[in-house]
Formats: structure tokens, C-alpha cells, sequence
């Protein structure tokens, strides 16, 4: 004679299944977004590179967050088609370093580069601070902030106010990937190297990382 469950047995197992997904899905979610926090940390490490690469070809001056041409169509966008703004961003100074689009976007975030357009929303910000400078000016090179996790084309330590900046974004793992002007790329806790408290500075935190 076969015995099926009882309604106890049953409740039992479904009480078990639903303990182990509460304890592996947050596990789930961690690896997923370390693996995306990888991803971005490459990205940011081709991006320097890039910046690296425009400042050798351009008097060792680092590439400019708006160079502005004065007229319109005056460049090439990525798609091939012409510029329908005078403004040329450091994302269209440095894409032929990198000839990849993709690599503008960050795998945590809902901001994507529209390089078949003029656009100034991607995954990363260039510390306004750090560009168009000789890099003879650059007393750390390795603890400067060049790039770092945001939703606009320029970044720094604060929310965003007037000055034409938005602030890091804090998506991976409560912290926030950076490329510093040496070239290498790093994780950052929250809080570190940008104010979390929702109000305006005039400076960074210290150590600071932000002033050439």
C-alpha cells in the first residue's frame, strides 16, 4: 500500500525550501553583483587607459570634459553619423582610444550611452577637476580620481547642485568603482572619497582625491 504525504510533511518541506532561498538568494545577488562590479572595474581600466593614451597624443594634457567646436557637425558620433552639437564630450574625444561603445555603460546601472546620438547620460563621470590639465600638475597620479561610477559625463564628492556635476554612485556593493589618473582602476567604499550625507561641500573628503 503506497502512503502520500500528509499535509504536515508537506507544510514542512515547504518551510525548508523557502529557509534556504531566504538564505541563498541574498548569496545569489552578492556573487551576481561582484561579477557586475568586475565588469565595470574593466571598464573603467580600458577608459583610463584611453585618457592615458589622449594625453600622450595631446601635449600631455588630459582630455578636456567639453572641448566645445563653436559650430555644429564638426565631429563624428560612433555611429558614424555627424554631430548635431557643438559640444564634443570626453566620451567622443577618447572613443577612437577604445572603438567600443559598450564599454561607457556600467552592468549595475539603468543609464546607458546613446552613442548614436549626442549624449552626456553614461555609466561614469570624469572628475571635472582633473581634466584638460597638463599632468606634470598632478602631484599623486595614482591617488587622483579621473573616472568614477555615475549617471552624467562629469562627477565629484557632492549631490548634485549647480556646477554642472553629478555625484559618485555608491551601486557596487555599497561602494563605488573609480579610475585614477595612473591608469589603474579600484574599488571604493561609500563615504570615502565622496559625502553621503545629501548636503552641498565645497570640498571633498579627506584623504582627498579629487584635487590634482
Amino acid at each position: 500500500m503506497k502512503r502520500g504525504f500528509t499535509l504536515i510533511e508537506l507544510l514542512v518541506v515547504i518551510a525548508i525550501i523557502a529557509i534556504l532561498a531566504a538564505i541563498l538568494f541574498p548569496v545569489f545577488a552578492r556573487a551576481r553583483e561582484k561579477a557586475r562590479q568586475t565588469s565595470c572595474l574593466s571598464n573603467l581600466k580600458s577608459l583610463g587607459l584611453a585618457g592615458l593614451m589622449y594625453a600622450q597624443d595631446y601635449d600631455e594634457t588630459t582630455v578636456r570634459t567639453n572641448n566645445n567646436l563653436g559650430a555644429v557637425g564638426l565631429y563624428t558620433l560612433p555611429s558614424g553619423a555627424v554631430s548635431t552639437s557643438a559640444d564634443m564630450l570626453w566620451m567622443y574625444q577618447i572613443y577612437p582610444y577604445v572603438m567600443n561603445s559598450q564599454i561607457f555603460d556600467c552592468p549595475s546601472s539603468s543609464t546607458n550611452w546613446t552613442p548614436a546620438a549626442y549624449s552626456s547620460s553614461l555609466g561614469y563621470g570624469y572628475n571635472v577637476l582633473a581634466a584638460g590639465m597638463p599632468l606634470v600638475r598632478f602631484q599623486a597620479v595614482a591617488d587622483t580620481i579621473m573616472l568614477a561610477d555615475s549617471a552624467y559625463y562629469c562627477v565629484d564628492w557632492d549631490i548634485r547642485d549647480t556646477d554642472n556635476t553629478d555625484p559618485v554612485a555608491n551601486r557596487h556593493n555599497e561602494g563605488a568603482n573609480v579610475a585614477h589618473m595612473d591608469g589603474h582602476a579600484k574599488w571604493h567604499k561609500g563615504g570615502t572619497i565622496s559625502w553621503l550625507d545629501g548636503a552641498v561641500h565645497a570640498a571633498p573628503p579627506t584623504p582627498d582625491l579629487w584635487t590634482p
